[in-house]
């Protein structure tokens, strides 16, 4: 079986190097001595071993198994786990755990060569059987939290029936011998690879005999063992997660001796002066943030295009929002720019996607209904919504009023203000992430949600699909066969042009129906302590997937 690339970049290579802000998409982020607040790429500095690396993960979930599908795991599970895969400069899987791969032709048999001699961190060898264990996990039926996880490998063969609890295991996964599993799948299916393989890998040695359903109350959640190039030592709820350099990872003991996962929720200002005193090291910061570091030379700063375009989803099961007009006219009653200036002082993309600006997939030339106040009026007193005495539209005795919630504290007002003066009450209700997700949007308790699709931690477009989108899985009742086919099929191809033309037509679909309002995406912004160096990436977190490599050069 011929060794073949079912993963041609779905980014043209300019257009990624655009994105990730570098003139190589691999080059390093050399912190020292840099002034002015602005890092570049450059040369690496020799690397020396040693030091701590105090890392902003602004979140604490609830435990630390990378089997479920919390977006507080995202960050957190880095420096303890590995993949088969992970992901390269341009998105492309490369090896992890496993060193090589074969795959036939049609993208449907995949056979995965594993590293030899890899342990985990309690000294027992990884295996084959580690693997199959894994993904038989994400998709068994008691594992109430991995819908999205299950999606990338759900293609498999016997997949399907061991997820509806009619078989015993999935039979299209085969351990050949410790070092070699081969998989097959029932048709082809790009996120298995994109995607899937790169899912971390779990240990059956200490996870086997636990009921599935168990897994979260086990002592292994809040205490994991995995085979990546740090190891858990500890959990100190509220205030961080620590790890130390593992000597036995497979590519070689990690610069750093410690890393120190930073779980509370930090502001611009708290972020900035934990920087300068060296009580972190590396963050996120908002433009407002960045415009407060000025020319500190202490603290480097990484900007580039972002990955997350802003967005409101409306509740269609609501009555109000049932109305495609209501939602063109909420559309039209939006200055995007005056948002983009007001906020973001000009530096964000408006454009009408998910996905990030620079990718192939991305439609720039999709349908916005956009700032057109008189349009707007015009589609809300057709839909019966007039104007009452207090100024707020209404219809059949009801006002036109709905609750924003959100986890920003900042755009949302101004779409308040701009939809107050085409008569519209919206108020605005602000959230910490972890309650805004468990409280009201899973449970689709809401009316409207202002927030964002996170593909500065993703590596393929369909990625979101599923939980956010597909008609079965979304939260806001939207039902769209028509896009429902089109996710399946740019996601049943290996071909990438023919995957891009797909998701140019499914933006286009999804325009047109308005179940979101696409706002704008500003840029990204990190920021580092002078003298820290690391492999830089197209985002923050691929940057951090990285920290093996991270080293202090003073």
């Amino acid at each position: 079986m011929a060794r073949v690339s079912v993963f041609e970049s779905l980014l043209s290579r300019r257009s990624f190097l655009q994105q990730a802000g570098v003139a190589g998409a691999a080059g390093v982020l050399a912190t020292s001595g840099l002034g002015g607040g602005r890092a570049f790429a450059q040369e690496t500095p020799e690397r020396r071993e040693g030091g701590t690396i105090i890392y902003d993960v602004q979140q604490e979930g609830a435990h630390l198994i990378p089997v479920s599908a919390f977006s507080t795991l995202i960050e957190p599970t880095v420096p303890f786990y590995s993949g088969l895969t992970r992901p390269g400069p341009e998105l492309e899987p490369e090896p992890d755990l496993a060193e090589s791969w074969d795959v036939n032709e049609d993208g449907t048999l995949y056979t995965f060569h594993l590293r030899e001699g890899v342990t985990w961190h309690d000294g027992e060898a990884f295996s084959a059987n580690d693997v199959k264990f894994t993904w038989e996990v994400i998709a068994h039926p008691d594992n109430l939290t991995a819908a999205q996880l299950y999606s990338f490998i759900s293609k498999i063969t016997g997949a399907e029936a061991f997820h509806a609890g009619e078989a015993e295991e999935i039979t299209g996964i085969t351990v050949i011998d410790d070092l070699t599993v081969e998989v097959a799948l029932d048709s082809p299916w790009a996120p298995f690879f994109t995607i899937g393989t790169g899912q971390y890998v779990i240990p059956q040695h200490i996870l086997g005999e636990v009921p599935v359903a168990d897994l979260l109350e086990h002592e292994f959640a809040r205490s994991p063992v995995g085979t990546g190039p740090f190891k858990f030592v500890a959990w100190q709820a509220g205030n961080n997660i620590i790890g130390e350099a593992f000597p036995e990872y497979y590519a070689g003991r990690p610069a750093a001796d410690q890393v120190v996962l930073r779980v509370v929720s930090l502001d611009d200002n708290t972020k900035i002066t934990a920087l300068r005193t060296g009580e972190l090291n590396a963050a996120r910061v908002s433009l407002v943030g960045l415009d407060s570091i000025g020319d500190d030379p202490d603290i480097n700063v990484l900007q580039k295009p972002g990955r997350e375009n802003r967005y409101i989803e409306f509740n269609l099961a609501k009555p109000i929002f049932a109305d495609l007009n209501v939602r063109k006219a909420l559309s039209y009653g939006l200055n995007r720019q005056g948002i983009v200036d007001a906020i973001w002082q000009g530096r964000a993309t408006i454009y009408n996607s998910p996905f990030p600006y620079d990718w192939a997939v991305t439609n720039k030339e999709t349908t916005i209904f956009d700032n057109d106040p008189e349009q707007a009026a015009q589609l809300l007193d057709e839909a019966g919504w007039v104007l009452g005495d207090d100024g707020i539209r209404e219809k059949d005795g009801e006002k036109f009023s709905f609750t924003v919630h959100t986890q920003s504290q900042d755009w949302p007002l101004v779409v308040q203000q701009q939809w107050k003066e085409l008569g519209v009450d919206a108020k605005v209700e602000y959230l910490d992430f972890p309650t805004l997700q468990s409280q009201f949007y899973t449970t689709e308790i809401f009316d409207a949600i202002a927030m964002w699709v996170p593909y500065s931690l993703y590596t393929d477009p369909h990625y979101s699909l599923p939980g956010y989108f597909l008609s079965a899985n979304n939260r806001n009742s939207y039902d769209n066969p028509k896009s429902d086919e089109l996710i399946t099929a740019a996601a049943s191809t290996i071909d990438p042009d023919e995957r891009v033309r797909l998701y140019h037509e499914w933006q286009e679909v999804i325009a047109q129906d308005v179940p979101h309002l696409w706002i704008g995406n500003p840029d990204e912004i990190n920021v580092y302590s002078a003298g820290l160096v690391v492999p830089e990436r197209g985002s923050g977190y691929l940057t951090w997937r990285e920290v093996a490599d991270w080293f202090w050069s003073e």
